[in-house]
């Protein structure tokens, strides 16, 4: 896990201070020791610290909805335990949970971040993380869903409520292309058949991690039913981001060698594939461009992939209506 160097020192010790204040009033915690601040943010801080000699995560969540996060996250981890706590697809494990604290203490999962290990991998292993990558939500999703008709309407409702003024003009320039793309795929796309799944929530490179064969999924919460092609193309766009090499043949922006390998592991269904999927990567790089702290360098290569995914022409709508 990755020190924040963008969080300022006073505030770290602040939050340190608080935390072991708070954990002096649990008896469950009495064995931490040297708690290390890897992320503050207004709804919950992350901590690496040790806990009996061992090495934890712990996260401390803030705010009204505090209580029911932790147990809603220990609900989730439990359930996923039963099938991802040994093997080549794992979490990390609930240790302890402390709803009325707002506190919860995991298990460290050892490695690289995934995106770090794909980005500096040979071509082989690069294809096989990436099935990997796929196998893990699979593993995670498995038995947990269901199809439904897909509402791209909702999501363009989403783009169209989003201000994106102010932003640098190499930026605006092609985000307003990128959003009349995605309006034109949406007769094709009405109803269309689309998988659901209780998945990640925030299925990134930099939430999971690789160790000698074994890719560990964190940053893990409560049950969260949403589209998988929507989960993916967070991966997706994520890992493009980290691999921009402008030759390697892109598909819908995405390194084709990097589709194919993913998309091996069967997750996505074929009829999603260049459909709904192909939406939601759109739409997740014209919402990361839309971010006004995007660093400069990110930037220039998210515009890349948007250039890239616009070559591909929306598909032809089948008479559908409504």
């Amino acid at each position: 896990m990755k020190f924040r160097r963008d969080q300022d020192a006073a505030a770290q010790t602040a939050a340190v201070a608080a935390l072991q204040a708070l954990a002096a009033t649990q008896p469950e915690l009495a064995g931490l020791r040297r708690p290390a601040v890897r992320k503050l943010a207004p709804d919950r801080e992350v901590y690496l610290a040790r806990l009996d000699r061992r090495r934890v995560v712990l996260k401390r969540f803030i705010g009204p909805q505090a209580s029911q996060t932790v147990t809603e996250t220990a609900r989730e981890l439990a359930f996923l335990a039963r099938t991802m706590a040994s093997g080549p697809y794992q979490v990390n494990l609930c240790l302890l949970a402390l709803p009325e604290a707002g506190l919860v203490v995991l298990s460290e999962a050892p490695g690289l971040r995934l995106e770090a290990a794909i980005s500096a991998a040979s071509p082989a292993l690069r294809a096989r993380l990436m099935r990997q990558a796929g196998d893990w939500l699979g593993q995670y999703t498995n038995g947990r869903r269901r199809t439904a008709e897909f509402a791209p309407r909702f999501w363009m409702q989403r783009l169209n409520g989003h201000h994106a003024e102010g932003l640098p003009p190499a930026r605006l320039q092609v985000m307003a292309p990128l959003k009349a793309h995605l309006d034109a795929q949406v007769p094709a796309l009405l109803r269309h058949p689309v998988l659901q799944g209780a998945t990640h929530g925030d299925f990134t490179g930099g939430n999971l991690h690789y160790h000698k064969g074994t890719i560990y999924g964190v940053d893990i919460q409560g049950e969260t039913w949403m589209a998988l092609a929507n989960d993916v193309s967070r991966f997706l766009v994520g890992q493009a981001l980290h691999n921009s090499d402008p030759a390697v043949p892109r598909h819908h922006g995405i390194a084709a060698p990097d589709w194919q390998a993913f998309l091996s592991s069967g997750l996505i269904p074929e009829a999603e594939q260049d459909t709904v999927l192909r939406f939601f990567i759109g739409h997740q790089i014209w919402w990361r461009l839309a971010e006004p702290a995007l660093a400069a360098q990110k930037a220039a290569r998210l515009i890349g992939v948007a250039q890239s995914y616009l070559e591909t022409p929306p598909v032809a709508a089948t008479g559908k209506t409504g």
